[in-house]
């Protein structure tokens, strides 16, 4: 798994490729942990290059979703294959996400974040 971090518009966009099993949750989470300031309000995850999502990523996208619930942030997961959309959906994961096609419908609907209530 390879992850990203990049900051655009007061937006933390973590671009994750390949699987997101054992190996690819830990990346992540150490990603996340190292990115994620405190203060973070908005967040979009880009799935677009990921192509698998066990429960260990479940479990760190869990823990995220929590954490931001706790403090008021929007979280945004775009470009969901459909393995990992059918995941998501099976998951009830769709509950602790807003879902959107890509990084930049992300971006406007965080712009507009009074039409996203915080989770």
């Amino acid at each position: 798994m390879k992850v990203e971090a990049v900051h655009s518009k007061q937006v933390l966009i973590i671009q994750a490729a390949g699987s997101l099993d054992i190996a690819g949750a830990r990346e992540l989470a150490i990603q996340l942990q190292n990115h994620c300031d405190p203060d973070l309000q908005n967040m979009i995850l880009d799935f677009s290059r990921v192509d698998a999502l066990g429960s260990a990523g479940l479990q760190v996208l869990y823990l995220l979703s929590k954490k931001a619930r706790s403090r008021g942030a929007h979280l945004v997961a775009v470009g969901l294959q459909p393995e990992v959309r059918e995941v998501f959906d099976s998951s009830g994961f769709v509950a602790f996400y807003k879902i959107l096609d890509s990084v930049e419908d992300g971006l406007d609907a965080l712009s507009r974040d009074a039409t996203l209530s915080p989770l």
